[in-house]
């Protein structure tokens, strides 16, 4: 019988990997949802031009071009870390690193008209739907272990 404390011996590379990417899937399809249902209807959900003719459509993929990028820089971590502190450390700074190289390049691009309630909200949401994937992870982790 396989047993997956065979997996984590070593060290927990694979369930920060397995965590990495479904967190990265999870804000895509969490921006994808907000930016439809914030002018639109349930049933819109499945129209994608709605989501590529926002004025978020650059924006999300310059963001999550640069978390990928930031999570998988900051990735060798041989050691899965379930406290508070790893999570202000990681996502968070993940997150605004991600977030200044994505404005630092719409300015550039001279892209400015995604600033205001809408940009704040959607950066608040995209921090609690990470707070929430991180307590996840944790007790799946915890389940794990």
């Amino acid at each position: 019988m396989f047993r997956l404390e065979k997996v984590f011996q070593n060290d927990d590379s694979g369930y920060i990997l397995f965590t990495s990417v479904f967190k990265l899937v999870l804000i895509f399809s969490s921006i994808y949802v907000f930016l439809i249902l914030n002018k639109n209807t349930v049933y819109d959900l499945l129209n994608y031009e709605i989501f590529i003719e926002s004025k978020f459509f650059l924006f999300s993929v310059l963001f999550l071009s640069y978390l990928t990028i930031s999570i998988f820089f900051n990735g060798n971590k041989r050691e899965y870390k379930s406290n508070f502190i790893s999570f202000i450390k990681e996502d968070i700074l993940n997150f605004f690193v991600a977030n200044i190289f994505t404005l630092a390049t719409l300015f550039i691009l001279n892209n400015e008209n995604i600033f205001g309630l809408e940009f704040l909200y959607l950066s608040i949401y995209i921090v609690f739907i990470s707070a929430i994937l991180k307590i996840i992870f944790n007790n799946i982790y915890n389940s794990l272990i």
